[in-house]
């Protein structure tokens, strides 16, 4: 049950403030070397960042699923050096630290372009023509309060655990739309997941180029927020290489029932 007194561990403690900004700054920036982590908060933050904190904070991080080696990039002295990025547990935990509505924008963007990701869901629903205000207000919204108040308990074993707390989270939501006449809204939403539900078979980009791709920026389209562009990327992944992990998928069946049931 929703506890009005939790507090989401990732961010609880003394740890919790940097975790937040690490989790936060590689959900909406991509994947990134330690060093340059570093160097970006420390130009942001209020307090002296040091990189043996965050390389500290990191590697924790990785140990408890928020954030995994999503490849190498070659440093300019020649040396391979890890990529972190943020795994699903990590976008949600970036949702869940409190973000502002053009950063909310980013993030489902970027994460939508992970496989498996549930914010698969989210970003189909801009692209399909929905307003980001509309999805903000009657989703993302939401979904962060269920993260804070731990109803999506993002401290599950395994992403799976927390994919299906999404789902039944999801589920409510569209229940409660549909009660307010939004049923086509629903009806969408089984046509989105229908179509997740088999993955085309061309090999899907890796994080770094679906992230070009995504945020490239060429102004205003459909389901974007006003004239918002995505950060630019200022690192050079050319010579990086990625890891490809299979998509988890099992959140996707189970919110089509769940949908399917209300119609």
């Amino acid at each position: 049950m929703p506890n009005k007194a939790y507090t989401i561990p990732l961010l609880s403690g003394k740890e919790g403030k940097m975790n937040g900004e690490i989790v936060r700054y590689l959900s909406l920036s991509g994947p990134s070397v330690i060093y340059h982590v570093a160097k970006e908060l420390s130009l942001t933050s209020q307090t002296k960042i040091h990189y043996p904190t965050v390389n500290r904070r990191v590697h924790d991080l990785v140990a408890r699923g928020y954030l995994k080696v999503a490849g190498t990039r070659r440093t300019k002295s020649g040396a391979e050096a890890a990529l972190y990025a943020t795994t699903i547990r990590g976008d949600f935990g970036s949702l869940a630290s409190g973000l502002d509505e053009r950063q909310e924008y980013k993030l489902v963007q970027l994460a939508g372009t992970k496989p498996g990701s549930p914010f698969l869901l989210l970003k189909h629903m801009l692209d399909r023509g929905l307003p980001f205000e509309l999805v903000r207000r009657e989703f993302v919204t939401g979904l962060r309060d269920d993260l804070r108040n731990g109803y999506i308990n993002i401290e599950a074993l395994n992403e799976e655990v927390v994919c299906s707390a999404f789902a039944t989270s999801m589920a409510r939501k569209l229940r409660e739309v549909m009660g307010e006449g939004g049923r086509e809204y629903v009806e969408q939403a089984v046509r989105i997941l229908e179509s997740l539900a088999t993955p085309a078979k061309t090999q899907s980009p890796s994080p770094v180029a679906a992230f070009g791709a995504t945020h490239g920026g060429t102004g205003a389209g459909r389901g974007t927020l006003g004239s918002i562009s995505g950060p630019q990327v200022t690192q050079d992944y050319s010579i990086a290489q990625m890891r490809v992990e299979k998509p988890k998928r099992g959140w996707i069946p189970e919110l089509r029932q769940l949908l399917e049931d209300m119609l």
